[in-house]
């Protein structure tokens, strides 16, 4: 199955994604934030990446992250 990270500040979001992801057989990894992201992505090697676009601290922190 797939290898899935998700980027994202919401527990709510990433508890749901999380349970629905792992019980189709997908292993789940979790990012709280946008810092060091591409570090994150090359070291976990994802198959897909789950991300967030907007975080408080930041409002076009995901948008920088997709770039």
């Amino acid at each position: 199955m797939a290898k899935v990270l998700i980027i994202d500040d919401d527990d709510d979001i990433i508890d749901n994604l999380t349970m629905v992801l792992e019980k189709d057989g997908h292993t789940v990894q979790v990012k709280r934030d946008t810092e060091q992201v591409t570090s994150a992505v090359a070291a976990i090697d994802p198959d897909v990446i789950i991300l967030d676009v907007m975080f408080p601290q930041d409002p076009y922190a995901g948008f920088n992250a997709a770039r």
